[in-house]
C-alpha cells in the first residue's frame, strides 16, 4: 500500500458509513476526542502524518515507543 493512497482507502471505507449516517461520523463528542492537541498523532491532517511516518518523521507514544530506535 501507498502511503499516499491511505487518506483515499480510508475514505471509500468511510464513505459508506458517511451516507448511512453513523453516529460515529457526526458525533461531536468523537470530533472533540480526537481534537486533541497533545496526542502525536493529528487527526485534522491525517494525510500529513501519514507522509510524516513514510519518511521517517513520525514518532510514536505509548506501547511502541519501545521498539522505535533512538536517536
Amino acid at each position: 500500500m501507498n502511503v499516499g493512497h491511505q487518506g483515499e482507502y480510508a475514505a471509500i471505507v468511510g464513505g459508506a458509513h458517511y451516507g448511512r449516517g453513523d453516529a460515529w461520523c457526526f458525533d461531536p463528542r468523537v470530533k472533540i476526542c480526537f481534537a486533541d492537541p497533545a496526542l502525536k498523532f493529528d487527526f485534522a491532517e491525517p494525510r500529513r502524518e501519514f507522509a510524516k511516518g513514510a519518511i521517517r518523521e513520525f514518532m510514536p507514544a505509548g506501547e511502541r515507543s519501545l521498539i522505535i530506535p533512538a536517536r
